[in-house]
């Protein structure tokens, strides 16, 4: 799933595009809006509802993007979408 299952540390990032941590943040947040974490979580999201669309098991779907577990994703989906990820999917369904 693109790489969304892996955190990619931000000391990792760092270091490829040859910025400090403070700059890169900065500069992220200026041109996208948000922060790499934010943004990274956010790509995440989206396609977890793709696949909660298409009737993938809620485990799976927090698998698939390296969820610690099955409350975190519900915590982050529900601040992102305003449902729970069961009641996305059962619209859907």
């Amino acid at each position: 799933m693109d790489e969304l299952g892996t955190a990619l540390p931000l000391i990792e990032l760092c270091r490829e595009v040859d910025l400090s941590r403070f700059h890169l943040i900065k500069s992220f947040k200026q041109q996208y809006g948000q922060t790499p974490h934010a943004h990274q979580l956010d790509q995440r999201i989206k396609k977890a509802k793709l696949l909660l669309k298409t009737g993938q098991s809620f485990a799976e779907v927090v698998l698939s993007f390296g969820f610690a577990d099955q409350s975190h994703f519900q915590g982050d989906f529900k601040r992102r979408v305003a449902i729970t990820p069961r009641k996305y999917q059962q619209f859907f369904t």
